[in-house]
């Protein structure tokens, strides 16, 4: 992509990225890790045609129940916290195209949690 002097990589990282999540520490330490690092890697390949996107937002609904079976108090957030695979798929390629750093998809409008 350097040689060529132009391309997009997309990193899935997850709103878990920034904050501790009690019985999920080491999956939320890791997506702050891959935020943080698509952050950085991306201001070192400013300037040369390559971006970097971070999809920051929801993780994918196939991974809610087993998460809500060891954390239920997050039951009310689970329309904050989990999508489907396509609209967190659909996110990341369309702000990867606009060479956007950082895509949170929508989260609902309506007021469903605590």
């Amino acid at each position: 992509m350097l040689r060529r002097g132009h391309g997009r990589i997309v990193n899935l990282a997850s709103i878990a990225a920034f904050a501790p999540v009690p019985w999920l520490a080491v999956y939320a330490a890791t997506k702050s890790f891959v935020l943080s690092f698509s952050e950085a890697l991306g201001e070192e390949l400013r300037g040369t045609g390559v971006s970097v996107t971070a999809s920051a937002g929801p993780d994918q609904l196939r991974d809610a129940d087993s998460a809500l079976e060891r954390a239920p108090e997050l039951a009310p957030w689970r329309p904050w916290l989990f999508a489907e695979p396509s609209t967190v798929a659909k996110a990341a390629y369309d702000g990867c195209m606009k060479r956007e750093e950082l895509v949170v998809p929508a989260q609902p409008t309506s007021s469903t949690a605590g």
